[in-house]
């Protein structure tokens, strides 16, 4: 089994702002960050710091597809198709892919 011990998350401004913030539990996503907030008290060292949008595009790009998805989890051998520029565009340290 996988032992991690520490997270280092980069988040956008409003996904940092509410894990930062007491839980608003009329908030549309409070469950989640109730969820995430539990896993951050776990014997880890978890540090969280800001990304703009265009830094964090792998996960950006994740969430949409995910988002568009009924599956539970998906498991690939191979990355998307659309996600090898990504990957790619990362491993250079390009910030993103321009038209």
């Amino acid at each position: 089994m996988l032992k991690v011990n520490s997270l280092d998350q980069k988040l956008d401004p409003r996904a940092l702002d509410l894990i930062s913030k007491p839980i608003n539990k009329f908030h549309s996503n409070a469950s989640v960050v109730a969820n995430i907030k539990e896993l951050m008290i776990l014997d880890w060292e978890v540090n969280l710091s800001h990304t703009r949008r265009e830094g964090n595009a792998n996960a950006d790009f994740l969430a949409k597809l995910g988002s568009n998805n009924d599956n539970k989890m998906n498991i690939w051998n191979f990355p998307p198709k659309d996600f090898k520029s990504l990957l790619l565009f990362n491993s250079t340290r390009m910030l993103h892919p321009r038209p």
